[in-house]
């Protein structure tokens, strides 16, 4: 087997973290909790905008579960960067994602995600975020 060269190795983990993203949001778009916190570490930090910082997997389900019964919607329309560390098991991705309730348009923003490959899966270990724009009311 030969070894792959740094450019590889970079792409290869932003494909990995797309597909992440990807998975992420198919899964709060299913309801599918416990799917969603999955993809955190263990000591994960998210900081929502003008909240409270909260970290672990518990604050990620109290987090996300609001969302999921409203019947919020998830999609990642546009990957701004990665960079991904030397040794590639850090990385750090800015996304603008979007989101809809009922179908309808709720709010967009950026996410910046900072992930930790543990073996060969990429999780999310730090998560922050701020919305650009709301639906109005």
């Amino acid at each position: 087997m030969a070894l792959k060269n740094s450019s590889e190795v970079e792409k290869d983990a932003i494909r990995a973290i797309r597909l992440r993203q990807s998975d992420w949001a198919n899964s709060i778009n299913a309801n599918r909790i416990e799917k969603v916190v999955e993809m955190y570490t263990d000591d994960c930090i998210v900081i929502p905008p003008g909240e409270t910082i909260i970290n672990g997997k518990d604050a990620m389900r109290n987090l996300w579960q609001p969302y999921i019964n409203a019947g919020v919607s998830f999609s990642f329309p546009e990957h701004i960067s990665f960079i991904i560390s030397e040794c590639g098991t850090m990385a750090n991705d800015i996304t603008i994602f979007s989101t809809k309730q009922d179908g309808v348009f709720f709010q967009e923003g950026v996410f910046n995600h900072v992930w930790k490959k543990i073996g060969d899966i990429w999780y999310i270990q730090r998560h922050q975020w701020n919305i650009t724009r709301k639906r109005r009311t």
